[in-house]
């Protein structure tokens, strides 16, 4: 299923991100005293992160500003790439090629130093971070005469250098919540405003899911196929492994996992039907979770660190992928919460208490009681 085109009018709910972000732009350009000059775009994949980043661009371009404006997407093209766009557009003519890269930095930073600029930028050459850190961002901000504006789904790759140079601010997307899922569907496709809810539910209010639901609805689709065609259709080739069949079915089951250890992998395997085959054993718990460190959605993991040895799985794939689990297999979807559920109340920390809550809640949300699990749920 195709994305709807871009329009600078397409998405409701982001009026408060984009003015923060064209407050940040607005004293840049008036030369006021700036504490950060690098800020971050956050979200979860498909939030509406690049939507934004454009619709900042398209307000930006009718400011009549005096900083040039530079837009690069560039997590499948190279610091050199992002390095000469920038000297074309700063500069106002493209550099001598090819150049090593301490030339073209130093051709760019003299270049901003005469004039300022504004970056705005959908990812980044994140299998050269060392380069785009050296010869990019760190020589920018310590010019103190370009802003930067970036997308970025974690700040995991930064170095101890940037950090120092840049602080911390931040504008996170998320989901839609329920009233504004039904704005937008107001807005892009009245005839199913009835319908709003399940939207809601099936999507998660997740932007880039919201439409999509949309469509398959009036597509005559049936709710319980939607999750699946969704995660075909968005996520090709990540949810099938060449060394098992059963990849797709065994992370469905790990979705209901806000986080996780490894121990609480071996409590989902156990309760697949493949368990009784003798799948489950501990050493196949680390070969899924290598296999799902494996796996990539644009430049993010599909399950990343958190804290310690706790992971958490890309939190737009967790919510379909369960979606799809409760649509298709209700009652593992149950039996699965309820084994979560009574093996976090075993444990004294608070942490254990909090995470049979959530268990408690999902079983709740859907019309079941956590107390009347069983060991047969």
């Amino acid at each position: 299923m195709d994305l709807p085109p871009y329009t600078h009018e397409r998405f409701v709910n982001r009026v408060p991100e984009k003015e923060k972000i064209i407050g940040w732009i607005r004293d840049f350009s008036n030369n006021m005293v700036m504490n950060h000059y690098i800020f971050y775009l956050m979200g979860h994949s498909r939030t509406g992160k690049s939507w934004l980043l454009k619709e900042v661009r398209h307000e930006v371009e009718h400011m009549s500003l005096a900083c040039p404006v530079v837009y690069f997407q560039g997590d499948r093209h190279s610091v050199a790439d992002l390095l000469k766009q920038s000297i074309a557009t700063v500069g106002g003519r493209a550099p001598a090629d090819p150049a090593p890269l301490d030339q073209l930095t130093d051709t760019l930073v003299g270049y901003v130093d005469k004039r300022q600029a504004i970056f705005l930028l959908d990812e980044f050459p994140i299998h050269e971070k060392d380069d785009y850190e050296k010869h990019f961002l760190l020589p920018l901000i310590l010019t103190k005469r370009a802003i930067i504006i970036m997308i970025a789904q974690d700040l995991s790759w930064q170095d101890y250098h940037l950090r120092l140079y840049q602080g911390k601010n931040e504008v996170e997307l998320l989901p839609f919540t329920a009233e504004f899922t039904k704005a937008e569907i107001e807005k892009q496709c009245r005839a199913l405003v009835r319908r709003a809810d399940l939207i809601h539910q099936l999507s998660g209010g997740v932007p880039g899911h919201v439409i999509s639901v949309a469509g398959c609805l009036a597509e005559k689709k049936k709710p319980k196929d939607i999750p699946a065609e969704i995660l075909d259709s968005t996520y090709p080739g990540l949810l099938t492994h060449p060394d098992y069949r059963d990849f797709r079915e065994i992370i469905r089951a790990v979705s209901v996992l806000s986080g996780f250890m490894d121990d609480d992998l071996g409590v989902v395997l156990s309760e697949l039907p493949k368990a009784s085959g003798g799948f489950w054993n501990p050493k196949n718990c680390t070969w899924l979770k290598n296999a799902m460190l494996s796996k990539r959605i644009g430049s993010r993991k599909m399950i990343s660190f958190v804290d310690g040895r706790w992971f958490r799985m890309d939190e737009t794939l967790r919510y379909l992928l369960e979606q799809e689990l409760f649509q298709t297999n209700r009652p593992l979807w149950k039996k699965l919460h309820c084994a979560m559920y009574q093996e976090y109340k075993k444990g004294e920390a608070e942490i254990y208490q909090t995470l049979a809550q959530y268990h408690a809640m999902r079983l709740s949300d859907n019309g079941f009681s956590a107390e009347q699990c069983s060991s047969s749920s």
